[in-house]
């Protein structure tokens, strides 16, 4: 039979067999499958976030750009006159 355990990283949950692993038993948690489920739903949701924030990101650099360059094409005609 196998069981879950969560190595290191707080979102990172391997599937490890029943052998004598006594050396990573003190840095791993047994998971339940509800605490597994629940894990995976917190992931989820972590990376749903995520993506609507770099979707506003995203949204917001583009208009920056957007910004900076009819300030340069509002710049670059004066400039010309003045030659």
């Amino acid at each position: 039979m196998a069981r879950f355990q969560r190595h290191g990283h707080p979102h990172r949950v391997g599937l490890s067999s029943d052998g004598d692993d006594d050396e990573d038993e003190e840095d791993t948690v047994q998971l339940t499958p509800e605490e597994l489920i629940s894990e995976f739903h917190d992931a989820v949701m972590e990376l749903y976030f995520a993506n609507k924030r770099i979707a506003a990101l995203e949204a917001d650099n583009a208009a920056l750009r957007a910004q900076l360059t009819a300030g340069q094409e509002q710049r670059s005609p004066a400039g010309a006159a003045s030659d």
